[in-house]
């Protein structure tokens, strides 16, 4: 048998070829950043200030305004710089792992750590990771629509040459199979085809669109605004360069041209803080929605509970048994062999040594994992037991029949072992194993084994059954409705997956948020409702519908119930798409959890579409906008409020923006307007903006979590980033600033005659006034923006040098204040 690469192999190749990945196509520029920032449209209108001050000879202005230009250039490049460096980051949360066979061992791997000649294990579900020659296939299926446009799924074999090579970022959607790899990165046909591919500029989320809209029309507004100061100052005697520099130097503070940084620094920061909290966000729209999610649709299994199955109770030989009886009941009653046999063969997870604890961990599917361990833990190695029998064909678990079986060959004797659910298993039963004896299974018997394993899902069990069917003919291929009928039960077995401890608040938390919680899982009514009643999320006598009920149920007759049910059972991925299409016509925003490659419809229909990290397929994660790579309902709460957050303070950036701009401008024209000399020179005004448009505006967007984001409704989908009653506040705020400064601005030079000392005034009052506002914009809060603290020191502290020290006298044309 083929051991695999060794890791010495495996890692001088990886040295070799490079990891199994394939290049951006845009890649970050850093000097290409560094020229677009430099010769940005107001950067050159400044520059072009410049140079008109310098062939007037007004050295000290063309110094300050090159001056200005060059810490403009600066700030804005660090911005765009930061925000860049921080999304490339986020591009390596996003990997996924895959099945590899190293050193005789089947092992976790990075799938960038692929290389030629690796053995891989691929299930329904998966996303191939490199291009492989297949040497083992399980009625294993691949969609390879991706590279070919053919919808239908092609049956992989490896004796048929022309069905046994798999392409990467192809998808398994039928059985499992083994591959071994052929070419990895830009050496697979996928890498090839993507070489040859100019770079797609990805779409505009709302939140930018909206922005680059604001600040479009923001920036007509003071063009406009502009304008009228250098024609109203020309008309009231004013020197025409004078004017043109203040005309210039107002439309360049007016222009919130900081704006589209600083939200990318806000959601790039805010989206590492949220992978940080094990939420990674795949697409930033997923930023805005989160803010305005009305319901959560969560999977039981690995999402509400830990997702660590183990066996807590067995019905064998017609008796149940508790973990401290399983040795006894497995190694001595007669007839346990077969029970086992249908515990290990129709299974597809494996056991795996950590290191770390000393322990085996499961590798697959967690419930598989769980039957593993029990047959371990009775001294059973099912690697051998597995060995002894030939696996003549495998039917993989079916999302309508709720089961898995495996058809086998050992000692010329062919059988079928099937497991899944009670239910199905019971029902297509006609005999029974007993007493080291197989006898008829009577309709009394059969609803005597319902009322038991309904007993056990009354306490959170999740069940499953286990039956097997001998003497079965030779057959070049069976037919799975036939090897699936007239069985012999063996039992059941009783998996107790604990609660997550956090999820109970984190379910309180999201009600207070507004947002309704809703279970939908593939397990049984009882098991699913103790599991609700335990987390809060239900009580004793709430209704339960299962995907039986939901089938006899029409959509208008969902829509009437869909707002009092909490627990939906028994469903499958397409009962899970009709229950998110209810809540969306019902006028609700919804995110929904999905780790199966059906559930891609549902996660894809929804607001958000949540993928499980640690057991979702790669389908899944690329339906997709956040991967949950705890798998944590409490994570998916937590994103939601980082979401809440990082809106918010983008919020409160355009809002602080917006108000100090708008008092620049109300002050120079209003001073006009009255007749009076200017209030602000170009270098002041420069500087203001710089001042005001830098580090505040920055530390608002950076504000710490508001304690009370979880205690608001939702936004509704409708919420615009500054409705009409907002600009009129914000204008407010701007007129007060202006009228205050101008107050001073006047009283000081009807009282002295001394402009410059009035000037100096109006310059320091209104950098101050707008620090005062970020505070008022932040509004009341119980934990301190340490940021804006320090931004605001810094500040004042730069202020207080110009007024104190005469050498930035000339440059600002200022004076000392006192």
């Amino acid at each position: 048998m083929d051991s695999g690469l060794s890791t010495t192999q495996a890692k001088k190749l990886l040295k070799e070829l490079g990891p199994n990945r394939i290049a951006d196509g845009a890649q970050f520029s850093f000097f290409g950043l560094l020229f677009s920032e430099v010769f940005s449209f107001l950067n050159i209108l400044l520059i072009l200030a410049g140079f008109v001050s310098l062939a007037i000879k007004d050295i000290l202005d063309a110094v300050l305004i090159f001056a200005i230009v060059l810490l403009n250039s600066i700030v804005s490049f660090w911005q765009e710089y930061k925000a860049e460096r921080t999304l490339e980051e986020l591009k390596d949360l996003t990997f996924s792992y895959v099945r590899a066979l190293r050193d005789g061992k089947i092992i976790p791997l990075n799938s960038q750590e692929l290389v030629p000649g690796d053995i891989i294990f691929l299930e329904v579900g998966d996303k191939i990771p490199a291009d492989g020659l297949v040497i083992e296939s399980f009625n294993m299926e691949v969609n390879e629509s991706s590279l070919t446009g053919e919808a239908l799924p092609i049956f992989k074999q490896p004796q048929d040459v022309e069905r046994n090579q798999v392409s990467a970022g192809t998808l398994v959607v039928g059985g499992h199979g083994k591959v071994k790899v052929s070419a990895t990165g830009s050496g697979t046909k996928f890498g090839r085809i993507a070489q040859t591919l100019k770079s797609i500029k990805e779409t505009e989320t709302p939140l930018q669109t909206q922005i680059k809209h604001l600040t479009l029309n923001v920036a007509l507004l003071a063009v406009v605004a502009s304008l009228l100061i250098y024609f109203i100052g020309i008309s009231l005697g004013q020197k025409q360069l004078d004017m043109f520099l203040t005309a210039v130097s107002s439309a360049v503070a007016a222009i919130p041209e900081g704006l589209p940084a600083i939200i990318l620094i806000t959601l790039a920061v805010g989206v590492k803080r949220m992978a940080l909290r094990k939420a990674v966000v795949r697409k930033m729209v997923a930023v805005e929605a989160l803010g305005s999610i009305n319901v959560i649709v969560t999977d039981k299994t690995g999402t509400l509970t830990s997702g660590e199955m183990r066996v807590q109770k067995l019905w064998f030989d017609e008796k149940l048994y508790g973990p401290e009886e399983f040795k006894l009941a497995l190694k001595a009653t007669s007839g346990a062999d077969k029970f086992l046999d249908a515990l290990i063969l129709p299974n597809t997870a494996s056991l795996v040594y950590k290191f770390d604890r000393g322990s085996r961990a499961v590798l697959g599917d967690s419930t598989e994992g769980a039957l593993l361990q029990l047959a371990q833990a009775v001294g059973v190695n099912y690697e051998i037991h597995k060995q002894q029998a030939t696996l003549v064909e495998e039917f993989a678990f079916d999302q309508k029949r709720k089961t898995m079986s495996v058809i086998i060959n050992r000692h010329d004797n062919i059988e079928c072992f099937i497991k899944g659910s009670p239910e199905y298993i019971i029902e297509n039963s006609t005999r029974i194993f007993s007493h080291g004896k197989i006898k008829l299974l009577s309709e009394a018997e059969k609803q005597q084994l319902t009322a038991q394993f309904q007993s056990l899902g009354k306490n959170g069990y999740r069940l499953l059954g286990f039956a097997y069917k001998n003497h079965i003919p030779p057959l070049a291929r069976y037919v799975r409705a036939d090897v699936e009928s007239d069985l012999i039960f063996l039992g059941f077995a009783g998996l107790a997956d604990p609660i997550r401890p956090e999820v109970a608040e984190s379910i309180k938390q999201a009600s207070k948020a507004g947002i309704m919680t809703v279970m939908v899982t593939g397990d049984n009514q009882l098991t699913a409702m103790a599991i609700a009643r335990q987390l809060g999320l239900a009580s004793e006598g709430d209704e339960v519908i299962t995907g039986q009920d939901l089938e006899k149920i029409n959509d208008q007759e969902l829509q009437t119930i869909i707002w009092k049910v909490k627990v939906f059972a028994r469903t499958n991925p397409e009962d899970k798409l009709r229950i998110v299409k209810a809540f969306q016509e019902a006028g609700l925003a919804v995110a929904v959890t999905g780790d199966g490659v059906n559930d891609a419809l549902a996660l894809k229909q929804a607001e958000i579409g949540v993928a499980m990290g640690k057991k979702g397929t790669d389908v899944a994660k690329e339906a997709s906008d956040i991967i949950i790579t705890d798998d944590n309902y409490a994570s998916i709460v937590k994103a939601v409020e980082e979401g809440r957050t990082i809106y918010d303070n983008v919020l409160k950036s355009i809002r602080y923006l917006l108000s100090t701009n708008i008092s620049e401008l109300v002050t120079i024209l209003i001073a006009l307007l009255m007749g009076l000399p200017l209030p602000l020179v170009p270098a002041q005004i420069l500087w203001i903006n710089l001042i005001s448009d830098g580090l505040p505006a920055i530390a608002l967007a950076l504000d710490p979590k508001d304690p009370d984001a979880m205690r608001k409704p939702p936004r509704t989908k409708e919420h615009r980033l500054l409705g009409f009653n907002s600009l009129i506040v914000l204008v407010m705020y701007g007129i007060l600033i202006a009228v205050i400064a101008l107050t001073a601005y006047w009283q000081i030079v009807r009282a002295t005659g001394n402009v410059i000392l009035a000037r100096t005034w109006t310059f320091t009052i209104l950098i101050f006034l707008q620090l005062i506002m970020a505070f008022v914009i932040r509004g009341r809060k119980p934990h301190a923006n340490y940021n804006l603290i320090l931004a605001t020191v810094f500040t004042v502290a730069i202020q207080f040098l110009i007024l104190l020290n005469p050498i930035f006298y000339p440059l600002f044309k200022i004076q000392r204040p006192w």
